[in-house]
C-alpha cells in the first residue's frame, strides 16, 4: 500500500435511511516516515493491512511492535487520522438538473433557475456547472463564447447584457 504525505481520503456509505455520511482521514506523519525510510513492502493487490519490514533489518518477519505484538502486517487504520470536515459555501452552485438523470432539463428548469437568482448578478447565477454544460449543448454559444462566459463567471465579473438577452430568450421569457 502507497503512503503519500497529505493523501486525504473520503469514504461515504448509504445507511438504511439513505443518508451519506462522510468521513476524511489523513496519513499519519508516522506512516509518511516509515515509507520514506522504506518500511512499506509492495503488494499485489490493494487490502486493509500493509506488510512492513524494516529496511536495515530485512530479515526480521516482524519488526513491528502493535499493542505489544511484534507483527509483519499493521492494520492501515492504525496510520490514519480523522480529519474535520467543515460546512461550507464555496462560490459554485448546483442546483440547475444534472444533464444525466431523470429530471429535465429545459426551458422550464432555466426559468426557475433565473427566478432563484432575480435581483442577484447574473454571474452568480451562472455559476453553476450543469448550466454552463446545457448552454454549451445550444446552439446560441460557440465554443469561444463559452470560454468567454466561463472565465467571466469563475472571475465573478460583469456578465454581457447580450448574454442576459440570450437566456430570457432560451427560459421563455
Amino acid at each position: 500500500c502507497l503512503v503519500l504525505p497529505g493523501v486525504v481520503s473520503s469514504a461515504a456509505t448509504d445507511g438504511d435511511l439513505r443518508e451519506t455520511h462522510f468521513e476524511a482521514f489523513q496519513v499519519s506523519d508516522q506512516a509518511v516516515k516509515l515509507h520514506k525510510e522504506g518500511w512499506f513492502q509492495p503488494q499485489d493487490e490493494p487490502c486493509g493491512e500493509s506488510k512492513l519490514r524494516n529496511p536495515k533489518e530485512p530479515n526480521n518477519p516482524t519488526p513491528v511492535i502493535v499493542a505489544v505484538k511484534d507483527l509483519g502486517e499493521v492494520d492501515n487504520d492504525y496510520f490514519l487520522i480523522p480529519v474535520g470536515i467543515r460546512d461550507h459555501e464555496g462560490p459554485l452552485k448546483s442546483s440547475f438538473p444534472v444533464e444525466n438523470r431523470l429530471v429535465a432539463q429545459d426551458a422550464v428548469e432555466l426559468r426557475e433557475h433565473l427566478q432563484k437568482f432575480k435581483g442577484r448578478p447574473l454571474a452568480e447565477c451562472l455559476s453553476d456547472f450543469h448550466l454552463l454544460l446545457w448552454l454549451a449543448s445550444h446552439s446560441h454559444f460557440d465554443l469561444a463564447e463559452m470560454g468567454t462566459l466561463a472565465a467571466t463567471v469563475r472571475a465573478g465579473g460583469d456578465v454581457e447584457e447580450g448574454y442576459a438577452m440570450i437566456l430570457e430568450s432560451l427560459a421563455g421569457g
